[in-house]
């Protein structure tokens, strides 16, 4: 697999299991800041950098592939391990959480101040 496919693998990958929106590698990295660590991110980012360089034709000869497979890799098996049903179930869940927590924290306080204008 040469680097221009491994980069839209990428680009697939990121956007079936984590959503991220973009029409390459370099726009979903830009736009992947709070849904990677950043240990992954780093690794995108050297794909990314690699990427931009083989499309010189002058600096392709610069690139070193054995990192940039191994960030490639790294990322690949980050991504594997990633249930994009889960992960929206978690986030639902989390939201109907701090929606409840909401509520009970308003109810308490307006029970606090009719207890304290003398009602209960």
């Amino acid at each position: 697999m040469n680097l221009e496919e491994r980069a839209d693998h990428l680009a697939r990958m990121m956007r079936e299991k984590l959503g991220i929106p973009g029409k390459d590698l370099i726009e979903k990295h830009a736009r992947s800041e709070r849904v990677l660590p950043a240990h992954i991110r780093d690794k995108v980012e050297i794909v990314v950098r690699a990427l931009e360089l083989s499309r010189h034709p002058k600096l392709s000869r610069q690139v070193d592939m054995k990192p940039v497979e191994a960030a490639a890799h790294d990322v690949e098996k980050y991504l594997d391990g990633i249930n994009p049903w889960a992960r929206r179930w978690k986030l639902l869940v989390d939201h109907l959480a701090d929606a409840a927590i909401g509520i009970l924290i308003m109810f308490g306080l307006i029970f606090m101040v009719l207890r304290w204008r003398g009602y209960f």
